[in-house]
Protein backbone atom coordinates (compact mmCIF):
# COMPACT_ATOMS: atom_id res chain seq x y z
CA UNK A 1 0.00 0.00 0.00
CA UNK A 2 3.04 2.24 -0.23
CA UNK A 3 1.58 3.61 -3.48
CA UNK A 4 -1.57 4.82 -1.73
CA UNK A 5 -1.85 8.55 -1.08
CA UNK A 6 -2.02 9.13 2.66
CA UNK A 7 -0.34 12.56 2.75
CA UNK A 8 -3.58 14.51 3.32
CA UNK A 9 -5.13 11.82 5.55
CA UNK A 10 -5.05 12.00 9.35
CA UNK A 11 -7.32 9.17 10.55
CA UNK A 12 -7.77 5.82 8.77
CA UNK A 13 -10.49 3.26 9.43
CA UNK A 14 -9.12 -0.16 8.42
CA UNK A 15 -12.26 -2.25 7.87
CA UNK A 16 -11.62 -5.93 8.54
CA UNK A 17 -8.04 -5.08 9.48
CA UNK A 18 -7.37 -8.56 10.84
CA UNK A 19 -4.22 -9.00 12.89
CA UNK A 20 -3.13 -5.36 12.25
CA UNK A 21 -0.50 -6.14 9.63
CA UNK A 22 -1.68 -3.30 7.34
CA UNK A 23 -2.27 -0.84 10.18
CA UNK A 24 1.23 -1.45 11.53
CA UNK A 25 2.78 -0.97 8.07
CA UNK A 26 0.79 2.23 7.54
CA UNK A 27 1.71 3.59 10.96
CA UNK A 28 5.40 2.91 10.29
CA UNK A 29 5.29 4.45 6.79
CA UNK A 30 3.18 7.48 7.77
CA UNK A 31 4.01 8.73 11.29
CA UNK A 32 1.21 11.33 11.17
CA UNK A 33 -1.56 8.70 10.85
CA UNK A 34 -3.86 7.39 13.54
CA UNK A 35 -5.51 4.11 12.52
CA UNK A 36 -8.62 2.40 13.87
CA UNK A 37 -9.19 -1.24 13.01
CA UNK A 38 -12.78 -2.47 12.81
CA UNK A 39 -12.64 -6.23 13.39
CA UNK A 40 -14.55 -9.11 14.96
CA UNK A 41 -13.85 -9.72 18.67
CA UNK A 42 -12.00 -13.01 18.17
CA UNK A 43 -9.39 -11.30 16.00
CA UNK A 44 -9.08 -8.14 18.09
CA UNK A 45 -7.14 -10.01 20.80
CA UNK A 46 -4.51 -11.06 18.24
CA UNK A 47 -4.28 -7.54 16.81
CA UNK A 48 -4.03 -5.97 20.27
CA UNK A 49 -0.94 -8.06 21.09
CA UNK A 50 0.75 -7.31 17.76
CA UNK A 51 0.10 -3.58 18.13
CA UNK A 52 1.49 -3.59 21.68
CA UNK A 53 4.55 -5.61 20.61
CA UNK A 54 5.25 -2.93 17.97
CA UNK A 55 4.83 -0.07 20.47
CA UNK A 56 1.97 1.48 18.50
CA UNK A 57 -0.90 1.48 21.03
CA UNK A 58 -0.91 5.29 20.94
CA UNK A 59 -1.53 5.34 17.16
CA UNK A 60 -3.56 2.22 16.41
CA UNK A 61 -6.85 1.58 18.18
CA UNK A 62 -9.27 -1.31 17.92
CA UNK A 63 -13.03 -1.27 17.49
CA UNK A 64 -14.81 -4.58 17.94
CA UNK A 65 -17.67 -5.12 15.55
CA UNK A 66 -19.17 -6.83 12.54
CA UNK A 67 -18.57 -4.75 9.42
CA UNK A 68 -21.97 -5.70 8.01
CA UNK A 69 -24.03 -4.95 11.14
CA UNK A 70 -22.26 -2.61 13.52
CA UNK A 71 -21.79 1.11 12.87
CA UNK A 72 -18.55 2.27 11.33
CA UNK A 73 -16.69 4.81 13.47
CA UNK A 74 -17.25 8.25 11.94
CA UNK A 75 -14.06 10.02 13.00
CA UNK A 76 -11.91 8.86 10.06
CA UNK A 77 -11.18 10.88 6.94
CA UNK A 78 -10.13 7.71 5.09
CA UNK A 79 -11.69 4.24 4.98
CA UNK A 80 -9.45 1.37 3.86
CA UNK A 81 -10.52 -1.99 2.51
CA UNK A 82 -7.33 -4.03 2.05
CA UNK A 83 -7.77 -7.53 0.63
CA UNK A 84 -11.31 -7.47 1.95
CA UNK A 85 -13.60 -7.02 -1.06
CA UNK A 86 -12.33 -10.12 -2.86
CA UNK A 87 -14.04 -12.21 -0.18
CA UNK A 88 -17.62 -11.03 -0.69
CA UNK A 89 -20.28 -11.12 -3.36
CA UNK A 90 -20.97 -7.96 -5.38
CA UNK A 91 -24.10 -6.92 -3.43
CA UNK A 92 -22.17 -7.30 -0.16
CA UNK A 93 -19.34 -5.15 -1.51
CA UNK A 94 -21.79 -2.41 -2.50
CA UNK A 95 -23.31 -2.53 1.00
CA UNK A 96 -19.86 -2.18 2.60
CA UNK A 97 -18.88 0.67 0.28
CA UNK A 98 -22.17 2.44 1.02
CA UNK A 99 -21.53 2.09 4.77
CA UNK A 100 -18.07 3.59 4.27
CA UNK A 101 -19.49 6.46 2.22
CA UNK A 102 -22.00 7.24 4.97
CA UNK A 103 -19.26 7.21 7.65
CA UNK A 104 -16.92 9.55 5.77
CA UNK A 105 -17.02 13.34 6.02
CA UNK A 106 -17.41 15.41 2.86
CA UNK A 107 -14.07 15.24 1.04
CA UNK A 108 -13.18 11.96 2.81
CA UNK A 109 -11.36 9.27 0.89
CA UNK A 110 -11.98 5.56 0.41
CA UNK A 111 -9.10 3.31 -0.62
CA UNK A 112 -9.50 -0.24 -1.91
CA UNK A 113 -6.34 -2.35 -2.13
CA UNK A 114 -6.99 -5.74 -3.74
CA UNK A 115 -6.02 -8.11 -6.46
CA UNK A 116 -7.72 -6.80 -9.60
CA UNK A 117 -8.44 -8.22 -13.02
CA UNK A 118 -8.50 -6.18 -16.20
CA UNK A 119 -11.76 -4.69 -17.40
CA UNK A 120 -12.45 -7.57 -19.82
CA UNK A 121 -12.19 -9.97 -16.87
CA UNK A 122 -9.94 -12.37 -18.76
CA UNK A 123 -6.54 -11.48 -17.39
CA UNK A 124 -3.92 -11.20 -16.27
CA UNK A 125 -3.27 -14.90 -15.76
CA UNK A 126 -2.60 -14.58 -12.03
CA UNK A 127 -6.03 -12.96 -11.52
CA UNK A 128 -7.65 -15.95 -13.22
CA UNK A 129 -5.71 -18.37 -11.02
CA UNK A 130 -6.66 -16.40 -7.88
CA UNK A 131 -10.33 -16.49 -8.92
CA UNK A 132 -10.17 -20.29 -9.05
CA UNK A 133 -8.95 -20.21 -5.45
CA UNK A 134 -12.00 -18.20 -4.36
CA UNK A 135 -14.35 -20.39 -6.39
CA UNK A 136 -13.03 -23.50 -4.65
CA UNK A 137 -13.44 -22.19 -1.09
CA UNK A 138 -16.25 -23.84 0.86
CA UNK A 139 -17.79 -20.42 1.59
CA UNK A 140 -19.96 -18.68 -0.97
CA UNK A 141 -18.89 -15.60 -2.87
CA UNK A 142 -15.66 -13.86 -3.65
CA UNK A 143 -13.43 -13.62 -6.67
CA UNK A 144 -10.92 -11.31 -8.28
CA UNK A 145 -13.11 -8.50 -9.58
CA UNK A 146 -12.25 -6.07 -12.38
CA UNK A 147 -11.30 -2.42 -12.12
CA UNK A 148 -14.59 -1.50 -13.76
CA UNK A 149 -16.63 -3.48 -11.22
CA UNK A 150 -15.02 -1.65 -8.30
CA UNK A 151 -15.58 1.71 -10.00
CA UNK A 152 -19.21 0.83 -10.69
CA UNK A 153 -19.77 -0.24 -7.05
CA UNK A 154 -18.18 2.95 -5.74
CA UNK A 155 -20.50 5.02 -7.91
CA UNK A 156 -23.48 2.92 -6.80
CA UNK A 157 -22.46 3.55 -3.16
CA UNK A 158 -22.54 7.33 -3.72
CA UNK A 159 -19.04 8.29 -4.88
CA UNK A 160 -18.83 10.63 -7.89
CA UNK A 161 -17.42 8.87 -10.97
CA UNK A 162 -15.15 11.84 -11.65
CA UNK A 163 -13.56 11.41 -8.20
CA UNK A 164 -12.70 7.70 -8.65
CA UNK A 165 -9.15 6.81 -9.65
CA UNK A 166 -7.23 3.61 -10.29
CA UNK A 167 -3.56 2.85 -9.91
CA UNK A 168 -1.71 -0.40 -10.54
CA UNK A 169 0.49 -1.52 -7.67
CA UNK A 170 3.83 -3.15 -8.31
CA UNK A 171 3.45 -6.73 -7.10
CA UNK A 172 3.88 -10.22 -8.43
CA UNK A 173 0.10 -10.58 -8.39
CA UNK A 174 -2.19 -8.10 -10.17
CA UNK A 175 -2.91 -5.64 -7.35
CA UNK A 176 -4.49 -2.27 -7.67
CA UNK A 177 -5.51 0.75 -5.66
CA UNK A 178 -8.94 2.22 -6.35
CA UNK A 179 -9.69 5.51 -4.63
CA UNK A 180 -12.98 7.36 -4.27
CA UNK A 181 -13.53 10.82 -2.80
CA UNK A 182 -16.83 11.72 -1.15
Amino acid sequence: MANGDFAAVRRVLDVGGGDAVNAIALARAHPHLHITILEIPATVAIARKRIADQGLTDRITLCEGDMFRDPFPTDADCVLFAHQLVIWEPHENVALLRRAYEALPEGGRLIIFNSVSDDRGDGPLMAALDSVYFASLPARGGMIYSWHQYEHWLHEAGFDRAAITRKSAAAWTPHGIITGIK
